[in-house]
């Protein structure tokens, strides 16, 4: 199973255990980078670059979007409260 399987399965079992589960969310998302990471280098030469310079057109925006969410929930549960 891949990372993101993995993550996807952990997500709920963590809702359910930690009331607070915005703090560990970022680190779900650091592990998936770095596993995605090893991936792509592991398999370089198997991808489709024309394929993901015009994917990450739409793929960066909606990014930058969530981003831009975490550190507006962050502002307003995590450090406010």
């Amino acid at each position: 199973m891949s990372a993101v399987g993995w993550a996807l399965q952990g997500v709920p079992l963590l809702f359910l255990v930690a009331p607070q589960a915005l703090y560990r969310l970022p680190i779900i998302g650091a592990d998936l980078l770095f596993f995605s990471t090893l991936t792509l280098c592991a398999r370089l030469y198997d991808e489709d670059w024309a394929y993901l310079c015009q994917a990450s057109i739409y793929v960066l925006p909606a990014a930058l979007i969530g981003i831009f969410g975490l550190i507006s929930l962050w502002h307003w549960y995590g450090a406010g409260a």
